[in-house]
């Protein structure tokens, strides 16, 4: 299995990123569909506008959840032996849907994404 190591950002734009995401989840909010979730959501702390479906998330909210999340997790393909695996320090490329290629995560090649 291919790994790479590669530093993108510095840790001050890590952070910079991390604090304007706090900022937009408290300020702005997220708009969320689902009313069960909006409901769970306001529980939990965040202000609700059941009108406009808007949770404002507090910093402390989204801090809990991010402490509470999984560190690892795997999505699985069509084919089961094709798997993308987060945070186990696997190279992961992947990009919106539609992509016409993927990293094969056991031989590191680019292969065609097709369910044969």
């Amino acid at each position: 299995m291919a790994k790479i190591h590669t530093k993108i950002l510095s840790e001050a734009e890590i952070q910079a990123i991390h604090e304007a995401s706090l900022s937009i989840l408290k300020k702005t909010g997220i708009m969320i569909h689902h009313d069960e979730i909006l409901k769970l959501v306001g529980e939990a702390g965040a202000r609700v506008d059941k009108d406009s479906k808007i949770a404002h998330m507090p910093e402390q909210l989204v801090m809990d959840c991010i402490a509470k999340a999984e560190k690892q997790y795997i999505l699985y393909g069509r084919d089961l032996r094709c798997t993308a695996r987060f945070g186990y320090g696997d190279l992961v490329l992947m990009s919106s849907p539609g992509q016409y290629g993927w990293i094969d995560s056991r031989s590191g090649r680019l292969r065609s994404a097709t369910i044969k």
